[in-house]
């Protein structure tokens, strides 16, 4: 489903009381002891969530109750099983558009988590469809039928933000390192890169996407730091690869020289961050991205929007910000 470029946003209620149904997901009880075929079929709104597993679900899933109960709505919640559970992702969605459900947001799995399937479907019923998260595919989204929006970041322009971090940083110069260890962080790597490219007294050490199996990561940063003795900082696409990075530095005896920053603002990460180890990640509101998508959702139902079959569907960019020690 798409739309036009007409925003919906803005609507809100002010009811106040308190939200009185059960979120669930996948077979996991999440507030009350009700299975997702229990789902009460006067409610009108769905989310969809990545594994409980994944590091910013719990954190979105937060944002999401908490705007229900400022709208005063009822939202049922599921969960697909794992990280690689795209099947089981697809089925869920099936299962919400036969349940009748208005409006339905889905946090895809990964970039290329395919869910046309059921997004095809969503389309020909007039369902109010929202993606949202780290993983949306902004490259097909534009041309994908049955989406009415999208709440995510900028992968580019978190990258950069990175960047620009470390280059502020670097007030005597030198060599900085961008590290990814999968394809999916790619707009991440070429923000960040472009970002150094673009800045006076700093160069860029080229490097691969690094897989996050076993000791790959530490190993490779270790070899980074050994040939460039000019190396004064690392940026990681991901908070995982920033804490592996932060060993590999430690290893070496570099901790005072070399600059860590991560992406996405994982409770690990502001762990290592007031323990003064990992420099800074740039963090994501993924409390904002989850509450975002209700937003659109309840606007959408509320007002009735009409969806364009030819337009493109809304992109909504929830900001970034720089978390470091003293600024959390």
């Amino acid at each position: 489903m798409k739309r036009n470029k007409v925003s919906v946003g803005g609507i809100f209620a002010v009811c106040l009381f308190l939200l009185g149904t059960v979120f669930t997901g996948c077979g996991k009880e999440v507030r009350a002891p009700k299975s997702e075929k229990d789902a009460e079929p006067h409610t009108v709104y769905a989310v969809i969530f990545k594994s409980l597993s994944d590091p910013f679900t719990e954190t979105a899933r937060r944002g999401v109750e908490e705007e229900a109960v400022r709208l005063g709505i009822t939202v049922d919640i599921f969960y697909a099983n794992d990280a690689a559970d795209i099947h089981g992702q697809l089925q869920i969605l099936k299962d919400c558009i036969e349940k009748g459900y208005k409006a339905i947001g889905i946090a895809p799995l990964t970039t290329d988590d395919d869910l046309s399937e059921g997004l095809s479907v969503t389309e020909k019923k007039g369902i109010y469809t929202v993606l949202f998260g780290d993983t949306v595919n902004l490259s097909t989204i534009q041309e994908a039928s049955g989406v009415f929006a999208a709440v995510t970041v900028n992968a580019e322009q978190l990258g950069a933000q990175g960047a620009n971090y470390i280059v502020s940083k670097l007030t005597k110069g030198g060599a900085v390192a961008v590290l990814s260890e999968s394809l999916t962080e790619e707009k991440l790597k070429q923000g960040a890169e472009n970002a150094v490219r673009g800045a006076t007294g700093v160069r860029l050490i080229d490097t691969k996407t690094v897989s996050a199996e076993g000791n790959a990561l530490k190993s490779r940063a270790e070899q980074l730091i050994s040939k460039n003795a000019d190396l004064k900082a690392f940026y990681c696409c991901n908070d995982k690869t920033a804490l592996e990075v932060c060993r590999a530095v430690q290893n070496v005896g570099k901790s005072e020289e070399v600059l860590i920053v991560g992406t996405g603002g994982t409770e690990a990460a502001r762990k290592s961050i007031e323990n003064g180890v990992l420099t800074a990640t740039i963090a994501v509101d993924f409390a904002e991205i989850g509450a975002r998508t209700l937003r659109e959702m309840y606007s959408a139902v509320q007002s009735g929007a009409v969806a364009e079959p030819t337009a493109a569907p809304e992109i909504i960019f929830v900001d970034s910000y720089i978390l470091e020690k003293g600024n959390p």
